[in-house]
Formats: structure tokens, C-alpha cells, sequence
């Protein structure tokens, strides 16, 4: 049941998507980004240690700011996709508290005004005319970029469950080399993934309501079942290997995409 649940996750390749958004030639709006970063930016500087504290994330978002600025609030698919990626990348240091929770609140609020932005360039059915030549329609390049994100960020959830996986069997304390599978430390690896969790502003998460219901209920009931004893000829260590592998079943990885 496990090995069919998260294989009927996995999404399609997300490359041809990007690829034609980026050949589309469109530039997306970026909405209200510029007026959050600069609010957020008045806020992380306020106070006197403000430099000392939020100089990494003060810097982000001022190179994000003179971006904007210079382009005119608009960003073509690519350059859209990195600063995506790049805000998305901040905001899970933040997560794993490397940076503290009030630069990941300004990261957080300017990932979702940009994201919010490409939603809604996404459910545009006027795409702007530019002067001089005829625009491609880019409600139908957001709408590219938007599914190739939702499948990148899908397959790092299911990345992370399959390396969680390898570390959540216990050897049961009095019980020789019994294991049990330990799903509780899958979902709080889980729950600290800003893709698991969603972001405001992103109206197309990694996994739906539903499908994250399952995939709890799966983990659950694997906590659920008894040790399981080696059997005649099999060492302890193959045991731990099959166990993990009947409960991941075959979990590609996105490779670089995972970044994304």
C-alpha cells in the first residue's frame, strides 16, 4: 500500500513546462512584491542591531528591490523562476532556524506577494500588448511555470520522505535486532518543509488537502505495525533495508530541480 500511494505521487518531469515558458518570450508583472519588500525592509530596520542581526536577509531583499526596480516591477519566466527559487531557498534556512523567525516572517511575506503575482498573471485572460510587436499570451507562461514549481517542489517532498525514511527505523531497546519503523520522526522532518507546509499567496501547493491527509494516515499506520524479526539467513542490516524499501517503494529524485 505504501510502495503504491507515494509512486502515484510522483509527478512528470517538470523540465518541458519551464522550457516553454522561458521560450514563450512573456514577462510576468510582479504585483505588489516592491511595496512588501520595502515595508519589510523599514521593519527588519528599525532597530539599532538591526545590521548585525538581519544582515543577510536586509541584503536578499535589497538586491531583490533594485531587481524590481530596474526592470520595472517585470520579470521574464527565468528570471522569475530564480528568485522564486532563491526566496524559497532563504525561507527554508529559516525553517531549519539558522536565521531567526523574524527574517523568515519578511521572507515569507515577499515569497507570497511574488507568488500571489504569478497566480495571478496565471488567471489573466488579457495579456498586455508591448509596443512593437505582438506579446505571447503570458496567463499561458505563468500557468507553465507555474505547474513545472508545483511538480519540482512535490518531488523535494517526496525526496525528503525517502531520505527521512532511511533514518526513522528504531532498534526496539531489549529486543535484539527487532526494528520498528518510526513514523513520527518522518513527519516532523515533514512539517518542517515550507513545501509540505505551503505558503500564503501560493494558491497551487505541492500537495493537495487530501493527498496530505493520506500520506499521514500511511505514516501513522506504519507506526502502527508490530517489530519485525529478521527470518532464517537474513542479517539485521538487509531486514532494516527491505523494511524501508517496502515502505518507499521506487522515489526518484529531483536532482538539481529539488532546489527549485
Amino acid at each position: 500500500e505504501a510502495r503504491l500511494t507515494l509512486s502515484r505521487m510522483a509527478g512528470p518531469d517538470p523540465g518541458p513546462l519551464f522550457d516553454s515558458a522561458v521560450r514563450s518570450g512573456a514577462t510576468f508583472g510582479t504585483g505588489n512584491t516592491l511595496n512588501t519588500i520595502k515595508s519589510e525592509l523599514a521593519n527588519l530596520q528599525q532597530g539599532s542591531n538591526a545590521q548585525a542581526l538581519y544582515a543577510r536577509t536586509i541584503d536578499i531583499l535589497k538586491g531583490l528591490e533594485q531587481k524590481l526596480t530596474q526592470s520595472g516591477g517585470n520579470l521574464d519566466p527565468k528570471a522569475f523562476q530564480a528568485e522564486l527559487r532563491d526566496l524559497g531557498a532563504s525561507m527554508r534556512t529559516a525553517e531549519g532556524r539558522t536565521i531567526n523567525q523574524v527574517e523568515a516572517g519578511a521572507i515569507k511575506k515577499v515569497y507570497g506577494a511574488l507568488a500571489e503575482s504569478l497566480d495571478q498573471t496565471a488567471a489573466s485572460h488579457a495579456p498586455p500588448m508591448i509596443p512593437g510587436r505582438l506579446a505571447s499570451a503570458p496567463n499561458q507562461a505563468a500557468q507553465d511555470l507555474i505547474e513545472a514549481r508545483r511538480l519540482v517542489k512535490r518531488q523535494a517532498v517526496l525526496d525528503e520522505i525517502e531520505e527521512s525514511v532511511g533514518k526513522a527505523d528504531k532498534i526496539l531497546r531489549g529486543q535484539g535486532d527487532n526494528t520498528q519503523f518510526n513514523a513520527a520522526a518522518v513527519m516532523r522532518d515533514l512539517k518542517n518543509n515550507p513545501f509540505w507546509n505551503g505558503t500564503k499567496g501560493e494558491r497551487n501547493p505541492a500537495f493537495t488537502p487530501a493527498e496530505k491527509r493520506e500520506i499521514e494516515s500511511l505514516f501513522t499506520l506504519l507506526n502502527k505495525l508490530p517489530a519485525l524479526q529478521p527470518g532464517a539467513g537474513v542479517n539485521a542490516g538487509s531486514m532494516r533495508v527491505l523494511q524501508r524499501t517496502t515502505a518507499m517503494g521506487a522515489g526518484g529524485t529531483a536532482g538539481g530541480m529539488a532546489s527549485g
